[in-house]
């Protein structure tokens, strides 16, 4: 009821303002032809002498301030109202009619016919105190009238006109003012509102609001068109200058023997639509009145437009607390017929709480834009990696080696697996496989399989669970031996060594990604986390680094132990708060709405910062790839199977070989021709987990056969292949017969 009332009012106004503005242009044309040719009739001839009485020569601007006024009023604001750009007129026209007043030769400026020729009553009146006060000083004062309008007229500094007027720095001046210029209109605006209080309605203040915002939104547009202007853009090689750098070029230098991936075997981004700020001003305006509706004071002060959501920044008025916004989400998305709404409250560094809002035309971030930068070309540090743009359309990328382990977590089909994928092609497309080696799990098989037969993999892509948790063991022992060979250098981490030894001796960082971490803790909790933990507490000095994902973000996923060791994390959406907080220790997650979008919190930050993932498809993934399988075929360092068999074995010796019965054990089922729990239980006076782990050893051994339900196990070797498997050779004869018979 109230929305429909306020729009009735503004209509009668503007009808108003339509009728005042046609008056005001046909006013402006009887005036014209009544000063031109004497013709404009009683009203138009009288009009016309009144003002050439008054002004003089400046009668021939009045028509024009006329039909101007009654144009802006038709079609512009529907309001009429005294604003600077008034002010700054009037004392333009009262400088100008000043100057051109001219006294007779008595000094007299008050004389008819001089006054009609030059600037009237208006003009000799001003000339006339301004002579009389400032005798030959009186031009400078006309200078200071004219000057003073056209500042207030233009609303800028004068620095800033001058260097308008000058070629070469009128283009950069303004690309560095726009947003100043846009806060400033915003905050005069507010300023000039409570001192119009008397003649301004409501609705008048929220259209002056309205105008300044729209002032707002063309300057935010501005600065997205800049930044979408092309860039010096860059192939990642090795040697060019950044005078050199060249995106299509075919003949990069090569490094350490390899040529690195050219960035035309990646897909171009699409192009980029322009949005229309007339959606976002409505927006605006209906997150005002949904928040006036529960008598909350605010305002809009920025819009920040990002590839997925737009975040409106909103200052609140004093004494409004911070909770009272938070819990409105649901009534603003409501309002704003919206998906999901996020509250950011505050934003970091600023005195404003950020209502984000997803976008009617989603923008994709590809890959390419991403690493077509000298930015990410450029970067130190080696392991830097491509995360995509933040809520301002700001490419975001963080180095791997700060983290320096990595946990991703989010729902099915929310953008775990693509963001696996940017980065690990963030990192070979920098990096060769002596730079930089790989070990992938999947226990899914199919996410990570385009990375198969990679020159940088360690060992194939690891899709057996019993082998993976083999495998994880092998790189734990990889961190004990560079450990011992940095003791024995006298250095303390890998940049260290590497600085110190030669081409040939120089280590790669080891990169281990985990697609699924739920299934690993499924199906061997205690040696997939064990190890886990000791990467993560300890193989930073190594360069050996952790990114671990998973879909099932739950406490019993994701331990208190490998949290407490992960600290940089990555949140996609999720169902519910409870897993936000199981992954970043806060709410916000749920809220996301999925591909790609997520909440990334670096180790050292306080809160997590919204970001638009970027995406790779899979055939620029093959594409890559295939660029470096030509190269160079792998070189596998671990071989899953042997590793999982040298566990299995080393594991036997040490739960069954190591038991003092072993070898009595063995020989007494042999003799006895069956085996069965009982039979050792009864004959060694053992319990039944012992038993039983000595009867799984011999099935191991091939001692003896599987279980066949209540019936004894059968016996598969003789004496004399018995004692050879207990590394007894001394015996060339069977064991004395009954030596080991039960005394029933």
């Amino acid at each position: 009821m109230a929305r429909r009332q306020t729009s009735s009012r503004t209509d009668d106004f503007n009808r108003r303002a339509d009728l005042i503005g046609i008056g005001l242009v046909a006013l402006s044309a009887v005036l014209l032809i009544a000063l031109a040719m004497n013709n404009g009739g009683l009203l138009g001839d009288s009009m016309a002498g009144f003002f050439r009485l008054m002004v003089g020569q400046g009668a021939w601007v009045i028509p024009l301030v006329l039909f101007v006024s009654g144009l802006a009023l038709i079609f512009g604001n529907a309001r009429f109202q005294l604003t600077r750009v008034t002010w700054g007129g009037l004392l333009m026209f009262a400088g100008v009619i000043a100057g051109i007043a001219r006294p007779d030769a008595t000094g007299d400026y008050f004389i008819d016919t001089a006054m009609q020729s030059s600037g009237g009553y208006l003009g000799a009146l001003i000339g006339w105190a301004l002579s009389g006060l400032l005798g030959g000083a009186k031009g400078v004062a006309i200078f200071a009238l004219v000057l003073t309008g056209a500042v207030l007229c233009f609303d800028q500094p004068i620095r800033e006109l001058l260097a308008k007027m000058v070629p070469g720095r009128r283009d950069e001046e303004g690309v560095k003012t726009v947003t100043a210029k846009a806060r400033k209109v915003v905050a005069d605006t507010e300023d000039e509102l409570p001192a119009r209080a008397e003649v301004l309605t409501k609705e008048d203040a929220r259209a002056a609001r309205r105008e300044a915002t729209m002032k707002m939104l063309e300057a935010s547009a501005d600065r997205e068109d800049e930044a979408a202007k092309p860039k010096p853009r860059a192939v990642i090689s090795g040697g060019p200058s950044k005078s050199e750098i060249t995106l299509d070029s075919k003949s990069n230098e090569p490094k350490d023997g390899y040529v690195l991936p050219p960035l035309n075997l990646l897909a171009d981004p699409p192009e980029r639509k322009k949005r229309d700020p007339k959606e976002v001003q409505k927006n605006i305006e209906i997150l005002e009145e949904t928040l006036e509706q529960f008598n909350i004071e605010s305002n809009v002060v920025e819009v920040a437009n990002g590839p997925t959501i737009t975040r409106y920044e909103i200052q609140l008025g004093a004494g409004i607390r911070v909770s009272r916004i938070t819990n409105l989400a649901d009534n603003i998305a409501l309002s704003l017929a919206a998906s999901h709404v996020r509250v950011e409250a505050p934003i970091p560094g600023k005195s404003a709480i950020g209502i984000e809002i997803p976008t009617a035309q989603r923008q994709m971030v590809t890959l390419r834009e991403m690493v077509d930068s000298l930015e990410f070309h450029d970067a130190q540090n080696k392991l830097t990696i491509a995360l995509g743009k933040d809520v301002a359309g700001v490419a975001t990328y963080t180095d791997l080696t700060r983290m320096p382990h990595l946990l991703v977590g989010g729902a099915t089909n929310s953008g775990k697996s693509i963001c696996l994928a940017t980065l690990i092609m963030s990192l070979i497309l920098r990096l060769t496989p002596k730079d930089l080696r790989l070990v992938m799990i999947d226990p899914k098989r199919v996410e990570l399989t385009l990375f198969e037969r990679l020159p940088h993999l360690l060992c194939p892509v690891v899709k057996d669970v019993k082998e993976a948790a083999g495998v994880l063991r092998a790189v734990v022992r990889e961190m004990d031996r560079r450990y011992d060979m940095f003791s024995e250098a006298g250095v303390r981490n890998i940049d260290g060594w590497n600085a110190k030894a030669n081409f040939q001796e120089r280590l790669p960082y080891i990169v281990v990604i985990v697609d699924e971490l739920a299934d690993l803790m499924i199906q061997c909790r205690n040696e997939v986390e064990t190890s886990i933990c000791r990467l993560a507490q300890l193989a930073r000095a190594t360069g050996i680094h952790l990114v671990i994902a998973t879909q099932r973000p739950s406490v019993d996923v994701i331990t208190g132990t490998i949290k407490n060791n992960i600290s940089s994390r990555i949140a996609f959406a999720v169902s519910s708060g409870i897993d936000s907080r199981t992954i970043i220790d806060g709410v916000g997650a749920e809220d996301l709405i999925g591909k790609g979008d997520m909440l990334f919190m670096p180790i050292d930050a306080n809160k997590p910062v919204r970001i638009q993932g970027c995406y790779v498809s899979e055939k620029e993934i093959e594409q890559v790839c295939n660029f470096w399988r030509e190269q160079e075929k792998p070189s596998y360092l671990i071989n899953p199977v042997e590793v999982a068999i040298q566990d299995k074995e080393s594991q036997m010796r040490d739960s069954g070989e190591s038991d003092e019965l072993w070898a009595d054990a063995v020989r007494f089922v042999v003799e006895k021709g069956s085996a069965s729990t009982s039979m050792l239980q009864r004959r060694f006076s053992i319990g039944f987990q012992r038993a039983s782990r000595l009867l799984d050893m011999m099935e191991e051994r091939g001692v003896v056969g599987p279980r066949d339900g209540p019936r004894p196990r059968e016996i598969l070797v003789d004496p004399m292949a018995a004692e050879s498997l207990l590394g007894n050779t001394q015996y060339d004869t069977p064991m004395p017969e009954g030596a080991y018979l039960d005394d029933d």
